[in-house]
């Protein structure tokens, strides 16, 4: 990715929230959602994790592709795979996030 076309790309999106915020305002309320239910620790992973994406509708689902859907089932069948993998995705986002 580059970074400053990212960062012109993000400064115009600050700059023009208003207007755009208007049509995709779910995507925010979908990521405060799972920030909100999203618990690695969880007792019952494949629940939370259903509960966690429950907002995502069209960002993770488009067309006759369901990785949404396939992920929690996925998260049924082999909980601790999956949790697993996501940890290691999770982990490789956070340390790209912050330029490591």
């Amino acid at each position: 990715m580059n970074r400053k076309n990212f960062e012109s790309i993000y400064k115009y999106y600050k700059k023009n929230f208003r207007e755009i915020g208007k049509e995709e305002l779910y995507k925010w309320e979908a990521v405060a959602h799972f920030q909100k239910y999203w618990d690695m620790e969880s007792a019952d992973f494949p629940e939370m994790l259903k509960t966690a994406l429950y907002k995502t509708h069209n960002l993770l689902d488009a067309g006759k592709y369901f990785p949404n859907r396939m992920l929690c089932l996925a998260a049924e069948r082999e909980p601790g795979k999956v949790k697993k993998h996501l940890s290691i995705f999770l982990t490789l986002h956070w340390i790209w996030k912050i330029g490591f």
